[in-house]
Parts: C-alpha cells; structure tokens; sequence
C-alpha cells in the first residue's frame, strides 16, 4: 500500500467505495450521492489538513496505482497529544489485510512523528472487521456509548477502543 494526502484526482475512486449503503452504515455516515459529493468532500478534507485540523490519507493499491479506501487521523488535541483514527475500504478489497496494514502506518506515524500519547477508535458492534482490524493493531476496548447512534431505525452501542504509546512501545521493540 501507499498512503498519500487525498487528491480530487482521487473522486472517481472514492465513488467506487464510498456509495456503497453498507460501507457508509458501518462508517457512521451518509453515503456519498455523486460527484459532486465527492468533491466537496476531498476540498473539505484538503483544507481541514492545510489548518492541521485532520491527517486525510488515500490507501492506494500500489500496483494498480488506484485509490482503495481512505484512513483519517481526526479529532486532534495536540496539547494533550491524542486523536482518533477512522478508515474505510472498497468492499472488493476486504479480507486482505489492507486496513490493517493502513492502521499500523497511521498509529507509528501519529506515536513516532506526531508524539502523541494516544490513539482512539470507534465502531459499531456488529462491525465484526474493524474490531478485528483494531484488535490486531494492539488496541483495547475500553468501553461501551450505549445506544449512542441510531442506525436503521434503532439505537446501537458504539465500542470505544484506544491504545497508548507506553502499550505501542512494549508492542513494537
């Protein structure tokens, strides 16, 4: 994989990813609707980056040279030195490892470059493939937003899991 700053070049791609109901339910947000949705969003995220507000990377497949999914490093507090990640991947490239491989490279580089102490992530309890991701990536679940969003209909839980740099050190020497 390669991780790159999002480019509008990158609008075709996300489409193929981020119109998918299923990959927005378990994302937490409103699929994107056309192209225009898309490009407001990358213009969004390439601003919020410029003010360093948001980490916004695609996850390129590096031999297709193609945009796959995306990975955000968000909700930024560099005075107590924490954030929070999120990612989400076409569907076409689920099981592979991808997630997992983009998660460990934006957690080294938050703990590593940024120096943060700590690294949060939330996801929907059904969502049995981002805990497995998170799992592998050495976080912890912390604890349980009980009935904090509603989804289709009903309210769900909302798992809480996290990871500090004195864990990510012992993990990695």
């Amino acid at each position: 994989l390669v991780l790159r700053l999002l480019r509008l070049s990158d609008i075709k791609d996300m489409l193929a990813y981020a119109t998918d109901p299923e990959i927005s339910l378990l994302g937490m947000w409103d699929p994107l609707r056309d192209h225009q949705d898309a490009h407001d969003d990358i213009s969004q995220s390439i601003n919020a980056a410029k003010q360093g507000k948001v980490y916004p990377w695609a996850i390129e497949h590096r031999r297709e040279g193609r945009m796959i999914g995306r990975i955000d490093l968000y909700g930024i507090d560099r005075q107590a030195a924490r954030a929070e990640f999120g990612y989400a991947l076409n569907r076409d490239y689920w099981g592979h490892g991808f997630a997992t491989e983009a998660a460990r490279r934006v957690i080294k580089f938050a703990f590593e470059d940024l120096k943060f102490n700590r690294l949060s992530a939330e996801c929907l309890p059904f969502n049995t493939g981002s805990i497995q991701v998170l799992k592998k990536c050495g976080l912890r679940q912390e604890g349980v937003r009980r009935e904090y969003v509603y989804i289709n209909g009903h309210y769900s839980d909302l798992l809480m899991y996290s990871i500090l740099r004195a864990e990510w050190e012992a993990h990695n020497k």
